[in-house]
């Protein structure tokens, strides 16, 4: 499923009960009814990709040219500048000290170490990225930058892909990566993509500030910054894993239906990590998978909706503040639609739904044998407020006239703190709360 157009908004909370069945589940079931008769297909695709696949790339050794400012060098000979800001090996290791230059662009791996003050930017007319590595003839892209001293600094400037792996992508060390596109990615990685270390990931693009179509690792004790512009924050093609300690801070200005993040398979968050996330658009988090913060912390932000984890969410020890704002339309915070909630271990939340239909917390079942549809707290502190403040006073906007023509209040809406609904679910709809505080 594309992740522009994965997105399950239901219509009216009004209408029976909270939501109609999402998009979701109809794209589950025709799944489901696909893998049932095309068995067979996937297996001869399997055996064609097998059989193409010694035509492909080989796994990444070296890089079989690199091109810096506009200028090749092959594989074998080594390169640089005279003044030393450059200087490539003439296999898969590159130095820059002091670069200040065009693109640096590369066939097959590339293991960039920055020391020093860098930057790489590209011409106005330029329609390539800053950074970039390639498939090669017979070598599979990979890209790693790494640096050595907290004072490191590599700044990346472009309007396409700032950094660009069509293989797997690194970025490692104490020192600071700033990127900065135009109209793409700030970071782009085909394959997976990790930040580790304990320096700074500053990544800003027009569309995307991070993503990937693999798996994407942050297990840092740094600060990684993401803004997305018309896209995502952060958009990870298979699951997202946060954790070392660090803080990670996404957003998004779309106000479309693009989240501050967003993961196709699922999102874990552990290990002392902080984590933000702010979109102007529906929502702030988002993930076809499930949620699990785990001694960790999540502060959530959207407009429809604050966090929204198809598979389940699971708070363990977690501090989780989610706030969500949709004036006089539909708001729910924590929502999860095939998947129960579970909060536990002395988590402590905070949930915050303020609509004309809203609900702070939310878990629900459209399919049967399905898991949905149960809330479970225990041992934890949970606030879940929902309101819908009506501006004006007594004013016209807010009265109506029957078939009598008496004048009478309009509905104030509907608003719930904590909602379990089951339609087809494996057991009916419930909600247990054991030696906790609940508000």
């Amino acid at each position: 499923m594309d992740a522009r157009h994965n997105m399950h908004r239901t219509d009216s909370c009004a209408e029976g009960g909270f939501a109609k069945a999402s998009a979701r589940f109809g794209a589950v079931t025709a799944q489901g009814g696909w893998r049932k008769v095309t068995w067979g297909v996937v297996a001869g695709v399997a055996a064609v990709a097998t059989a193409g696949s010694l035509m492909a790339p080989s796994a990444a050794i070296a890089a079989e040219w690199v091109n810096v400012g506009g200028t090749q060098y092959n594989a074998g000979t080594a390169a640089g500048d005279d003044a030393g800001t450059w200087a490539w090996d003439g296999a898969d290791d590159m130095k820059l000290n002091g670069y200040n230059g065009g693109a640096i662009k590369a066939e097959g791996k590339l293991n960039i170490a920055y020391e020093g003050k860098n930057t790489v930017k590209t011409e106005p007319d330029y329609a390539g990225a800053a950074i970039k590595a390639q498939d090669g003839t017979s070598q599979k892209a990979e890209l790693n930058i790494t640096s050595s001293k907290s004072s490191d600094e590599l700044n990346v400037t472009a309007e396409a892909d700032a950094i660009k792996s069509t293989g797997d992508l690194s970025i490692s060390g104490p020192g600071t990566v700033n990127t900065t596109s135009t109209s793409s990615d700030g970071i782009e990685a085909k394959g997976d993509l990790s930040i580790t270390g304990s320096g700074t990931v500053n990544a800003t693009g027009g569309t995307e500030g991070i993503q990937s179509k693999g798996e994407t690792t942050i297990d840092s004790s740094g600060t990684v910054i993401a803004k997305g512009g018309e896209g995502y924050g952060i958009a990870a093609g298979s699951d997202l894993i946060i954790k070392g300690g660090g803080k990670v801070e996404a957003s998004s200005i779309s106000i479309e239906e693009e989240a501050a993040i967003w993961a196709k398979d699922g999102i874990n968050i552990s290990d002392g990590s902080q984590v933000k996330a702010n979109s102007e658009g529906y929502l702030a988090v988002d993930t076809e998978g499930s949620l699990a913060v785990a001694d960790a912390s999540l502060n959530a932000s959207g407009v429809e909706y604050g966090v929204y984890a198809y598979k389940g969410v699971t708070l363990d020890h977690a501090t989780v503040t989610v706030r969500t704002s949709a004036n006089g339309g539909q708001a729910i915070a924590l929502i999860t639609d095939g998947g129960d909630i579970v909060i536990k271990n002395g988590s402590i939340v905070d949930a915050f739904a303020e609509g004309k239909f809203s609900v702070a917390i939310s878990t629900r079942n459209h399919q049967s044998n399905v898991a949905g549809g149960h809330i479970y707290i225990s041992d934890s502190v949970v606030k879940a407020i929902a309101r819908y403040v009506e501006t004006g006073g007594d004013g016209p906007d807010h009265y109506s006239n029957d078939q009598s023509g008496k004048v009478i209040p309009e509905p104030r809406g509907l608003n719930i703190g904590i909602f379990a609904q089951t339609n087809e679910g494996i057991t009916p709809a419930s909600i247990s709360i054991v030696r906790s505080k609940l508000t």
